[in-house]
């Protein structure tokens, strides 16, 4: 075998290797993706399909749980925030 051959089966078993939810999201993937999550009721029903599901792009998927973790931390401390100004505003 070739060099050039040995390097083209390489190349072709890498390709390969990559599975389709584990591929790079386009920019234009990302644009549909934020105008989904702007709409309301269909970005919470999509959020848990996406979530849920085995063929969700990895990527995405990262992103929603990053996502899901700063929401929560925005939550809590909005929580923290009002409850330390209803205190201090009760006094």
């Amino acid at each position: 075998m070739e060099v050039s051959e040995r390097i083209f089966v390489k190349i072709s078993l890498f390709k390969m290797d990559i599975k389709d939810n584990e591929k790079v999201l386009t920019v234009r993937d990302w644009i549909i993706i934020q105008i989904i999550m702007m709409i309301p009721i269909v970005n919470i029903i999509m959020w848990i399909k996406w979530l849920v599901s085995d063929k969700t792009n990895q990527n995405l998927k990262n992103f929603l749980i990053a996502s899901l973790v700063m929401i929560v931390i925005g939550m809590i401390i909005w929580f923290l925030s009002m409850t330390f100004l209803m205190t201090s505003s009760m006094q």
